[in-house]
């Protein structure tokens, strides 16, 4: 049995996973369902391959999607990385910024989007990320929530001012 302890939630038992009351999904279709995901297979196929509903493959997608979420954020803290490379991944959500229309501008899940990484490259574990618009406010939000993780934070941060830093790179 894999356990997560989350402070706020109590412990959150994997083997639960995609369970709800009425139908049951056995350890070995969630396997298989998560086995044709990480392969690379669409939700359409997997429901084909395995032989279930797209709203339960769906359901146990963002079920893992959580489990994974509580786990990293309980797992990766006190690191101790000598090095940190950050970046942003530009996307697109529904469709491209110059497509949306004026009204739905600034909504996000509407134009552009950024996955904002912070990985370690000598190590490759990546402790924080964040997706959300390309703002100082989203900056600020992932390198706060960077800054959480890290053991050895305090030494960049008394040589650096992080708020001039993260202005500068948005501005770009």
């Amino acid at each position: 049995m894999i356990r997560i302890v989350n402070h706020k939630e109590g412990i959150v038992n994997l083997s639960n996973l995609g369970k709800d009351n009425m139908n049951r999904l056995s350890l070995e279709q969630r396997t298989r369902i998560l086995a044709c995901l990480v392969e690379g297979n669409s939700l359409r196929a997997t429901t084909r391959m395995v032989g279930v509903s797209i709203n339960t493959v769906t359901k146990l997608l963002v079920d893992l999607g959580t489990a994974c979420a509580l786990y990293q954020n309980e797992a990766l803290r006190n690191l101790n990385c000598k090095r940190i490379q950050c970046d942003e991944i530009w996307s697109f959500c529904y469709k491209k910024q110059k497509n949306v229309h004026p009204w739905e501008k600034g909504t996000l899940g509407q134009g552009d989007i950024y996955t904002w990484t912070a990985i370690d490259p000598d190590t490759k574990p990546v402790p924080s990320w964040l997706v959300g618009q390309r703002s100082a406010f989203y900056a600020k939000k992932f390198i706060n929530d960077l800054k959480g993780r890290l053991d050895l934070w305090d030494l960049c941060d008394e040589r650096f001012e992080i708020d001039a830093i993260v202005a500068k790179a948005v501005a770009r």
